[in-house]
This record gives C-alpha cells, structure tokens and sequence, in this order.
C-alpha cells in the first residue's frame, strides 16, 4: 500500500542489473489485481515491464498461502501464467504475528486502529509464521497439485540460497 515510482526503480535497477530479485507480490499486487479482473492487458503490461527491468531469471511470481477466495482464485491461475511465460513461481506468507494461536490478539488490534477497511478474517487469519507443512497444506487447498507446491516451496529456497547478507551499517 506504498506508492512505487517505477522511472525511479527503473533507473536504479538499470544502472545495476542483475543484483536485485523482485516478484510480483500479494494480492494487492498489479499482477493479482489483474487477474480478479481478468484484465489481460494491464498483466501483459506489468509482468513484461518487471521482466524487462529485473530480468527472467531474476523476477518471479508470488503465491500466498491463505485459504481466503481470492488467493485460492489467484494461485492456480499464477502458476498456469509462470509455466506459459517461462517464469519460477514461488510462494511467500505474510508473517505479522509468530503463532497460529495469537491471531484473536492481532485481530483486536487491527480493530483497535478503526481504519474499517482490514482484510481481518480473509487475510489477517494466515499471517503467521507458518510451517513448511502448513504453506504446503493451504497451496494444495488452493487448488495446485503436491508437485506444484513443492515446486513453490523449492523455488523460494533457492531465492533465499541466490540471496547475499549485507549490513548497512558498516
């Protein structure tokens, strides 16, 4: 829910290719968007411009592991789009809190902030740090095979493996 000046992420990222891997985000993302819409235009646009700026190699599509309608929606239709255009997908949780258990805490809060407008039981509900096993579990519930999920799961890894440490205070 950032704005992203993508000239500026353009310029950066093409003064120094191949060191930064990107992919295409959650469901708020332009790709996932797209697809609720079924506006094939706007993910043609967005996914060629992500592989043009980071590179095939370097740009990958992101599934989430949720039981919510959309994700269930979205993943399969990720990883058709992947396997058409040549792209790794991966899958990635957002972890706001550690235990499955303390969801009824964050839930307050979410409500406690009356924004109104908190995705709190689609959402909220799965982004804990889930187990290897539970993201295995809800991307076969989202409709992928085992061999996909796996897939899903191998293909993060080796991004996580691809990735270098760095401290920014030295």
């Amino acid at each position: 829910r950032v704005p992203t000046s993508y000239s500026d992420l353009e310029e950066i990222v093409g003064s120094n290719p191949g060191h930064i891997i990107a992919s295409s985000a959650c469901l708020g993302s332009e790709v996932d968007i797209a697809l609720l819409n079924h506006d094939k235009r706007d993910l043609v646009s967005f996914v060629s411009w992500c592989v043009k700026v980071f590179g095939k190699a370097n740009f990958n599509l992101e599934l989430q592991s949720s039981d919510s309608s959309d994700q269930k929606t979205v993943n399969p239709l990720l990883v058709r789009l992947a396997r058409a255009i040549g792209l790794n997908f991966i899958v990635t949780t957002d972890s706001h809190y550690v235990h499955k258990e303390d969801f009824p805490i964050q839930e307050a809060f979410l409500n406690s902030r009356g924004s109104g407008d908190r995705e709190v039981l689609d959402f909220y509900k799965y982004t804990y740090l889930q187990s290897v096993d539970e993201i295995k579990s809800l991307l076969i519930s989202s409709g992928l095979t085992e061999q996909d999920a796996l897939l899903a799961i191998s293909n993060t890894e080796t991004v996580g493996e691809r990735c270098s440490d760095f401290d920014f205070r030295q």
